[in-house]
């Protein structure tokens, strides 16, 4: 036999929040969408973040790293490395050696 769904109360939908809203105690140090963007742009530093910040931050600093790697000379390459925030080059900088170590091992 079939069970009736439970239908919520009138009071309990009066007191839902918008959609997308949290309580500024489930994030107290802001929303991890910016923290993952003021550690991008070089108003957070990586090292001070959570581990799932750092995971997620990751692939964005992978991303930079192949840009820089695109460029044609190593004039260009360092040029590209110095404009990023200082806060972010080390990172990136670390990953272009690791992939360029990486290139350089893949000769057929």
């Amino acid at each position: 036999m079939r069970q009736k769904k439970q239908v919520r109360s009138s009071a309990s939908r009066l007191v839902q929040r918008p959609r997308g809203t949290l309580s500024p105690i489930t994030w107290p140090n802001g929303r991890p969408s910016e923290i993952i963007d003021d550690v991008i742009a070089g108003r957070r530093d990586l090292a001070d973040q959570t581990g799932s910040i750092r995971s997620a931050c990751s692939f964005a600093i992978y991303l930079a790293a192949k840009k820089i790697m695109a460029k044609e000379t190593r004039n260009d390459r360092l040029d590209a490395l110095n404009e990023l925030p200082k806060l972010v080059r080390p990172y990136v900088k670390r990953e272009v050696e690791k992939l360029w170590v990486g290139k350089k091992s893949l000769k057929y």
